[in-house]
């Protein structure tokens, strides 16, 4: 049922947008704005989501692929020249 309302809003979202593109942006401003609960998070429970991030323990591959090609790119970029302002 979801997966049908939300293919649906992207149907409706696209005629939209193809025949008045000023009406959908101002309406993506619109729904952008309202706020889905009326109060704001307790100071607690935002600590308790932020430290089950920062606190977990994470292991990364020091020599994976990506890394390697990525540091061999940046030698290649030259040093950009001191200018004045």
């Amino acid at each position: 049922m979801r997966r049908y309302k939300t293919s649906n809003e992207r149907k409706q979202h696209n005629k939209q947008f193809l025949n008045n593109e000023k009406f959908f942006y101002s309406k993506l401003r619109e729904d952008e704005i309202k706020i889905k609960s009326s109060e704001a998070p307790k100071k607690e429970d935002i600590e308790e989501y932020w430290s089950k991030l920062w606190t977990r323990s994470k292991q990364h591959t020091e020599d994976a692929e990506l890394i390697e090609h990525m540091q061999r790119h940046a030698e290649k970029i030259e040093e950009m020249k001191e200018g004045k302002i």
